[in-house]
């Protein structure tokens, strides 16, 4: 059965979460003043874990060359302030 779980993300840098396999990250956003991502699970018995690589860059920040050939995910703000990017990618 599909369910949809919630991660929430470090504020910045580099981070990797366990996901089941063949799960798909859907969206990023801020809940409760956290930054959080949801990740659509295909089958929540499945045992076999995949690790999702975050990455978190703040605007005007360096990146560096090649962003992990990242995707991108999106943009937030925290406390109308700190503009954050993320990229993420699955291996």
């Amino acid at each position: 059965m599909k369910t949809i779980w919630k991660y929430k993300l470090e504020v910045a840098g580099k981070q990797e979460i366990e996901i089941p396999h063949g799960s798909e990250v859907l969206s990023l956003a801020v809940q409760n003043n956290d930054p959080y991502i949801w990740v659509l699970v295909p089958d929540t018995g499945v045992t076999v874990k995949e690790t999702l690589v975050i990455v978190t860059y703040a605007t005007g920040q360096k990146i560096p060359q090649p962003v992990y050939r990242d995707h991108f995910l999106g943009t937030y703000q925290l406390k109308g302030k700190l503009v954050l990017h993320v990229f993420y990618n699955i291996v």
